[in-house]
């Protein structure tokens, strides 16, 4: 006898199994969004796999993979701090296709291409469309190119803030405006930016305005671990010691499970990469150059200045090892930094001398620096010259020196301070986004005298110094002072730098030092004393004759084995000169008052 009640049990069943396993992607959305994020979700990005997720593992990057605990499941991503560079806080979520039931999981690595890859479920903080203005950049190229200033620009990722800081520090850097000019070129300027124009979902970072043009292409290469270990091997084969090089990584930035920091670079076979503090050090150990500069905004940047720290180098960082760095303002369009990177916006101002424009016209400027009016009522500090001494409990040391250059701790204070996530001068609520910006400055001068410019400003303490020097105006050394050049040192007068030693003042060049000069202006001046060692040459980078050194006063003089070569020799006063088998090439001589040894 057919069993009616058993037929209907049996489709029952079936019924709840089908019913169960109907989890559509909108009932998945729902769920995620009233029951996980509703009491932050305009705070967070949401994102889901638009498929459902069949395999015990889910690809996150190259290096990256979590766990699916399901046999079907609908994929969550959620960006917890969109404000935010990578790597930082984000959760996963597996949503069971069967019975709606979730797991979430806390990381810090995001899906690869997440806004391309994945669809959108709810997006709290909204960042615009790339639309940047097509009006081509009225700026004032250099005019006096320098060989001797060189740049490296690497960015692993794309980012509209990303793009826009590169575009306003490279102007900064390849243009005139006032009394601020820094003399890099075109083509001492190398740029590595993800792809390099590859990937069509992102061509329109494959370029940026330069000082009078229009879209034209600055971007040499792609920000992958080849290109970055062969920019600089070639540097390594380039630069000399006259040579400064400056580095700007403005890049995602992370720590993994054993404390090792990384930033993140392309990779075109797996699409994204980690290349590694010990790497770089790597790469830049061999460097033969005057004193490096590096600048950093990734998020835990600071984790690089252990393994890059070296003397004669500065390092500046948005945060320290272990926090995370912020841009863009998305919720703050008054703010100058909307959508730039907040900490380096702020110290490419201060080297620019002018705020941006705008994020649609980054390269373009705007107010003065020290001249921007906020509008916010939080702000308890207004903008401010960095050149000017300061007043303010967050300025420790106050650092404004009033000689008309920028220098590096200049610049690190006004951005530290200037910077809304730092917490000593926080402007939003505090609701956990805060920066920790470092510097490690390896300069072995006392003074803060190194600026993007070399070396420049007044020496008011006794002291010993070691390396490559590239000096881009006036040393002056004060009364009662003594700076000694120590063996082997190589200095490099350039623009219209010299060396003034004044009136009891003291400059020691000890054994094997080299001075290098390029025009009639660069010279040294004593008048005070001075003392040079054995086999200390005195030459041209170009062959073209330039100042040398006059010595206007100075006690009896021995010099052994000195060179002289396209530069002018003077000695004005001196008790005695004792010369012992020097050489003179293309020399101009002036010997005026000494008791003249020559052998």
């Amino acid at each position: 006898m057919f069993n009616f009640r058993s037929l209907i049990v049996f489709f029952l069943c079936i019924s709840i199994i089908n019913v169960l396993a109907d989890v559509t992607k909108e009932d998945a959305k729902l769920i995620v969004i009233n029951d996980i994020i509703d009491d932050c979700i305009d705070d967070v990005n949401a994102f889901m796999d638009s498929t459902i997720v069949t395999t015990s593992s889910y690809v996150l990057t190259s290096y990256k993979s979590i766990t699916n605990p399901y046999n079907q499941s609908w994929l969550f991503f959620i960006d917890d701090h969109p404000t935010a560079f990578w790597e930082h806080p984000c959760r996963y979520i597996f949503l069971n296709v069967s019975d709606s039931s979730y797991q979430i999981l806390s990381d810090t690595v995001p899906v690869y291409e997440y806004r391309v890859n994945l669809e959108e479920v709810s997006i709290g903080v909204n960042f615009p469309n790339y639309n940047y203005s097509t009006t081509p950049p009225n700026l004032q190229r250099t005019r006096n190119p320098d060989p001797h200033k060189w740049a490296v620009f690497l960015s692993g990722h794309t980012q509209l803030s990303t793009w826009n800081g590169m575009s306003q520090l490279y102007c900064a850097l390849t243009t005139e405006e006032g009394d601020r000019s820094y003399n890099f070129s075109d083509s001492t300027i190398i740029v590595l930016s993800w792809d390099a124009g590859v990937d069509e979902n992102h061509n329109q970072y494959s370029s940026f305005y330069g000082p009078d043009d229009e879209g034209t292409n600055h971007i040499d290469g792609a920000c992958d671990k080849a290109s970055i270990d062969s920019t600089f091997n070639y540097l390594e084969d380039t630069l000399g010691p006259e040579d400064m090089l400056f580095v700007y990584i403005t890049d995602h930035g992370g720590v993994d499970n054993c404390g090792n920091h990384f930033i993140q670079v392309y990779d075109e076979d797996v699409g994204i990469e980690r290349y590694y503090d010990s790497r770089l050090a790597d790469a830049m150990d061999s460097l033969n150059c005057a004193q490096t500069i590096i600048v950093m905004q990734p998020c835990h940047s600071g984790g690089f200045i252990p393994e890059l720290q070296k003397e004669n180098r500065i390092i500046i960082t948005a945060t320290d090892s272990d926090t995370l760095a912020y841009g863009d303002h998305p919720d703050s369009p008054l703010h100058p930094a909307h959508y730039f990177p907040e900490f380096s916006y702020f110290w490419n101002t201060s080297i620019a001398r002018k705020h941006a424009d705008s994020y649609q016209a980054p390269w373009e400027v705007n107010e003065d620096v020290g001249d921007h009016i906020f509008f916010y009522p939080q702000y308890q500090l207004s903008d401010f010259d960095p050149d000017v001494p300061q007043q303010h409990e967050d300025l420790n040391p106050n650092i404004g020196n009033l000689d008309g250059v920028t220098q590096m701790k200049e610049s690190f204070q006004y951005a530290k301070a200037m910077d809304a996530f730092v917490e000593d001068f926080y402007i939003f609520e505090d609701d956990g986004r805060n920066e920790y910006p470092q510097m490690y400055y390896g300069i072995p001068f006392e003074e803060d005298i190194c600026s993007l410019n070399g070396l420049s400003g007044e020496i008011e303490n006794t002291q010993s110094v070691f390396g490559n020097f590239q000096f881009g105006g006036d040393i002056e050394i004060q009364r009662g002072v003594t700076l000694t050049f120590e063996t082997g040192s190589h200095l490099f007068l350039n623009n219209d730098s010299k060396i003034i030693v004044n009136s009891n003042a003291n400059l020691i060049l000890q054994d094997s030092v080299i001075v290098k000069g390029k025009c009639n202006d660069n010279s040294i001046i004593v008048n005070g004393s001075i003392e040079i060692g054995d086999y200390v040459v005195f030459t041209s980078v170009d062959d073209n004759e330039w100042g040398g050194i006059s010595i206007n006063s100075s006690d009896s003089l021995v010099i052994n084995k000195l060179t002289v070569e396209d530069c002018e020799f003077s000695i004005d006063d001196s008790e005695t000169l004792n010369l012992n088998d020097p050489v003179f090439t293309v020399v101009s001589i002036f010997l005026c008052k000494p008791h003249f040894c020559f052998i």
